[in-house]
Formats: structure tokens, sequence, C-alpha cells
């Protein structure tokens, strides 16, 4: 938190973003993942502590906010020097951003955020999902939206703010994409992301009773989390790969490989796949 607020600016329109030494450019992407951390960090916390991080974390979202594009998406990236957003959305980045304006509006006393995130929602949902989901199209945008959009949707479905109520169905039907059509089962590098979408999807197919969609979304955890569990540093049930061939030291105790014969270890691989035991802990396996 200390490095992210050194490397930070604060305009006179009280918003505040990250300035890396020599950037020309910021990545939206990163201000969202400091809010969010900022935002699970305050939930944690007494109320009447770190009020500084309170007005740090109430600045960053309203430079999020100051992102927002004509079309309800975020720009991908901005001036250092202003702060101004410029070009195009990316999938990623909007995730990230929408799930943080939808937990800032639920658990940071954000409520002004709530007609942004239905609206950002709704165009995510159709430029990122819709023409995929329902044409069966292994599209690169999808994946990059699906555990953040997951994510997201889920803090929509259970705020309750839309009376219409569609988030639940369109991460169930999500989730099935990403088992059926992007076929993560089979795929060869860490999947990690895709759990942590796919445990959401678990949770809120039991809130709709979807017993079949629970169940296949159940077995796809199972087996996925089985898979990658071997893949880390110290795992009772380690590959043999990892048993036999590479030798770390303790500080790797815990970090995940990137793929089966992979050695390289990744902290936003660990990072993912210990959410997504987290999520599957609290949604499945309770």
């Amino acid at each position: 938190i200390a490095l992210f607020e050194k490397r930070s600016h604060v305009t006179n329109q009280q918003t505040r973003f990250i300035r890396y030494p020599g950037a020309r450019d910021g990545d939206s992407g990163v201000v969202a993942l400091v809010a969010l951390a900022l935002i699970d960090f305050l939930r944690a916390e007494p109320d009447d502590q770190h009020e500084e991080l309170r007005t740090q974390l109430n600045q960053y979202l309203n430079f999020l906010v100051s992102l927002r594009r004509s079309d309800q998406h975020f720009h991908r990236k901005y001036l250092a020097r202003s702060g101004v957003g410029w070009g195009l959305a990316s999938p990623y980045f909007d995730g990230e951003i929408l799930l943080a304006l939808s937990k800032a509006a639920r658990y940071a006393g954000r409520t002004d955020l709530k007609d942004q995130c239905l609206r950002s929602a709704e165009a995510m949902y159709q430029t990122y999902v819709q023409e995929a989901v329902q044409e069966r199209q292994d599209a690169p945008a999808t994946k990059g939206f699906f555990q953040w959009g997951s994510m997201a949707f889920l803090e929509l479905h259970d705020a309750q703010w839309d009376e219409e109520q569609p988030f639940a169905q369109r991460t169930v039907d999500l989730a099935h994409w990403m088992i059926d059509v992007h076929d993560v089962l089979q795929r060869r590098r860490n999947t990690a992301y895709a759990h942590e979408g796919i445990a959401c999807a678990y949770h809120l197919a039991c809130q709709v009773e979807d017993a079949a969609a629970a169940k296949k979304f159940r077995s796809a955890l199972e087996q996925g989390l089985a898979k990658l569990t071997s893949w880390q540093v110290g795992s009772p049930t380690a590959s043999q790969y990892l048993r036999g061939t590479l030798k770390y030291d303790t500080s790797c105790q815990g970090g995940v490989l990137g793929a089966d014969k992979s050695p390289w270890l990744r902290i936003d691989t660990t990072q993912h796949q210990m959410h997504a035991v987290i999520l599957a802990r609290r949604y499945v396996w309770k």
C-alpha cells in the first residue's frame, strides 16, 4: 500500500492514479487492482481507523469513473502526466474496474456508483459475452473478461440492485462457455483464472436452483483444482515433475507452476490459484 501511495498522483479534482517513474502511460487495470486491495483491507479493519486509506480509495475510485467512455466501457490507458484516459477498452481491465466499482458500492459506502455499475455491466455483457455464448465462439475477449466479469456479476446479483436480475444466469452461461467451448479442463497451462469464475457460477447456480449446472461446475472444480494443486510447490499431491526434477528453496514454498513441465513461478499465477481455492472453499466445500 505504501508503494502505491508513493507512486500515485492526486489531481485538483480529487482523483488519484498510479504514475510510474519514466512511464508515458498508465494501465487502468493497475488502479482497479489497488482499489480492490484497499476495499478488502478496509473491510477487515475497524471503522474508526485508516481514514487516510479511505480517502485514497475514494480518490482511486473517482479516477476510475473519470476513465469511463461514452459506450460505458473504460479506457485501458491514461497519460501518466495528466491522468487523461485514451484509447480502446480492454476486457481484462473492464472486468477489473467493474468488480472494483461494484465492491466499492456494496462495501465502501459508494452507493453513488450503483447506476454506473449496472450500465457498464450491461455494456460489457453485450460486448464480451453475448455473441460468444450464443454462437459458441471461443473468443479471446470473452476469456479475458471471464473471471473478473463473473466475480462482478456475483456482486451485482447478491446486491439485488436490478429488478430483472440477469446476472446469475449470465454467470452460469459464461461458465458453460468456459467448460464446453473454451474447453478449460483440457488446457495444458495453468487455468486458475477460470476456476475463480466457475466457483462463482457454482454459487449462483445454487442460488437459482439449477442443480444440473451446479453439479457440472462442482465436477469441473474438483478436476481442475486437483490438477492445479499438484503443480504447487510443497503440495502433498505434488506432481512427479515437482517431486523428482525441480529443487526450490524455502522461499518458493506455495508457488505454483504455470504449466505441468514449466519451472517458472509467477506471483499472479499463485494469486489466481489461491483465490480460486478460497472461493471454492467459500462456496463449494464449506
